[in-house]
């Protein structure tokens, strides 16, 4: 019977993303057990995502991140300077339990 081998040079950059990429998820298969359904499905995630979408999602997410800080910087900065009788016309008890049970 008759097989062929094919292989490619890499990249240093590569070959040090690709190593780090094994221990980390080496490390990930120590924690959660080495036949996990979490260490699998990340495995799959990074073995079947093309690269430019995993970081096209990082991306978004880092720039989620920022807006949601910066949302929360802008309602505090609004809501310090009120007094009782102005914040209680923007919150309510009400809306506050609401917000903690959900």
């Amino acid at each position: 019977w008759e097989s062929e081998v094919h292989f490619n040079l890499m990249g240093i950059a590569r070959f040090r993303f690709q190593r780090h990429m094994e221990q980390a998820l080496s490390q990930l298969e120590h924690i959660f057990g080495e036949s996990s359904e979490e260490s699998l499905q990340v495995r799959d995630l990074f073995a079947n995502t093309h690269p430019y979408l995993l970081a096209l999602t990082l991306v978004v997410s880092v720039l989620e991140i920022l807006f949601q800080y910066l949302a929360f910087k802008n309602d505090v900065e609004f809501f310090q300077g009120m007094g009782p009788e102005a914040l209680s016309k923007y919150v309510s008890v009400q809306s506050i339990i609401a917000g903690v049970v959900m």
